[in-house]
C-alpha cells in the first residue's frame, strides 16, 4: 500500500459540515487502469467566544476627602471571529452603558473585530479614608454569531488609595468695645471656632495669652473642649463661647490677647488655628472740684479780715497736679 498525508484548513460556522472526496487511479503492467475513491466529513464544531477586559484608575491616588477619577475600559476579542460586547457591569458604578464614552449601540451590542479592542471612558467622584483604598471590578460579557455558544466574560479590577488629609479651622476673636478709657472698663471678648474640614473634628484644647483660665475647668469656654463639630457646613459645625475682663492701659497703648484652639479628627491628624484681639485706650481729661469758703461769711462795712479757706479735690481715676 501507499500511504501519504496533506495538511489543510476546514473553517465555517458551528454545526457546518465538510466533506470531500479523494480519487486515486492505479494500472498494472498490462496497463489496465482502476480508480477507487473514499470521502472524509469533517464536523466544525462550535467554540465559544474569549475576550480579555482591563480596567484602569488616573489617578490612582487622590486626598480622602475625595476627586474625579477617570476609569479606562478595554476589551480585546481574544477569538478568531467577530464578538458583540453586551454589557460593562461594575460592582461599584452599576451599568456603564450610558456613562462617559462607554456605548454598548444595544441590543445589538457593540461589535469587536478578531483581535480587536474596545475602549471607553467615565468619571467618577471617589472619596474614602485615608489609608484605605477604593476597588472596583468591572464585569464584560460578549456574544458571537453562534446560537450554542456561550457568552465571553472577562473581570478586571481598578484600585485607588486615598491619602490622609489634616483637618483645617478657623478661629476669630472680637472685643466689644474695641476701645475703653485709660482708666479702664469691661470688654466681652467672643470666640468663634469653624470646622473647615469634610469631617468631624473634636476640639482638645483652649489656650489664651492673657487670660489662660478661659479654657481650664471652670472657664468660660472649657465647655467646648470635647466638643466634636460636624463638617463644614453641617449644622453645628461653628460653636463659640465668651467671657469678659476690664482692662485699663496707658493712653495711646494697645492690650493684645491671642486664643489658640487645637483639635484632632478620626485619623488622629490635629490643626491649630488662633486669632488677636485688640483692645485701644484713650485719653480721659482729669477732673476735679473746688470749693471756696470765707471765714467769717459776715463783716461790719467799716470792713475786717476775713480767711478764705480753697479746697481742690480730684475726682479723677488717676493722680493730677495742680
Amino acid at each position: 500500500f501507499y500511504e501519504c498525508s496533506f495538511p489543510a484548513v476546514v473553517d465555517g460556522d458551528a454545526g457546518y459540515s465538510e466533506t470531500d472526496t479523494v480519487t486515486a487511479t492505479v494500472r498494472d503492467n498490462e496497463d489496465n487502469f482502476v480508480t477507487g475513491s473514499d470521502t472524509a466529513t469533517v464536523d466544525v464544531a462550535n467554540v465559544d467566544p474569549t475576550i480579555t477586559v482591563s480596567k484602569t484608575a488616573d489617578p490612582t491616588t487622590v486626598p480622602e476627602s475625595g476627586g474625579d477619577v477617570t476609569y479606562t475600559i478595554v476589551v480585546t476579542n481574544t477569538t478568531f471571529e467577530t464578538v458583540w460586547l453586551q454589557s460593562l457591569i461594575d460592582n461599584q458604578f452599576g451599568d456603564l452603558n450610558g456613562q462617559g464614552t462607554c456605548d454598548l449601540l444595544l441590543p445589538t451590542g457593540q461589535a469587536i473585530p478578531p483581535g480587536g479592542t474596545y475602549t471607553c471612558t467615565f468619571t467618577a467622584f471617589t472619596a474614602g479614608d485615608a489609608e484605605g483604598t477604593h476597588d472596583n471590578t468591572v464585569t464584560a460579557t460578549a456574544i458571537d454569531n453562534d446560537a450554542g455558544s456561550n457568552p465571553a466574560v472577562a473581570t478586571d479590577d481598578a484600585t485607588v488609595t486615598f491619602t490622609n488629609e489634616p483637618p483645617e479651622i478657623t478661629v476669630t476673636k472680637t472685643a466689644l468695645p474695641g476701645s475703653v478709657a485709660e482708666t479702664g472698663a469691661a470688654v466681652t471678648f467672643t470666640v468663634t471656632i469653624t470646622n473647615d474640614s469634610f469631617e468631624p473634628v473634636t476640639i482638645t484644647s483652649i489656650t489664651d495669652t492673657d487670660f489662660p483660665e478661659i479654657g481650664l475647668a471652670g472657664g468660660e469656654c472649657f465647655s467646648l473642649v470635647g466638643t466634636t463639630l460636624p463638617p463644614a457646613g453641617d449644622p453645628g459645625s461653628t460653636v463659640s463661647c465668651s467671657f469678659t475682663r476690664t482692662l485699663s492701659g496707658e493712653p495711646g497703648t494697645v492690650h493684645e490677647n491671642t486664643v489658640t484652639v487645637t483639635v484632632i479628627d478620626n485619623d488622629d491628624s490635629t490643626a491649630s488655628g488662633e486669632d488677636t484681639a485688640t483692645v485701644t485706650f484713650f485719653d480721659v481729661p482729669p477732673t476735679v472740684t473746688i470749693t471756696k469758703t470765707p471765714d467769717p461769711a459776715s463783716v461790719p462795712e467799716t470792713g475786717g479780715a476775713v480767711t478764705f479757706t480753697i479746697v481742690v479735690t480730684n475726682t479723677s481715676a488717676e493722680p493730677v497736679q495742680i
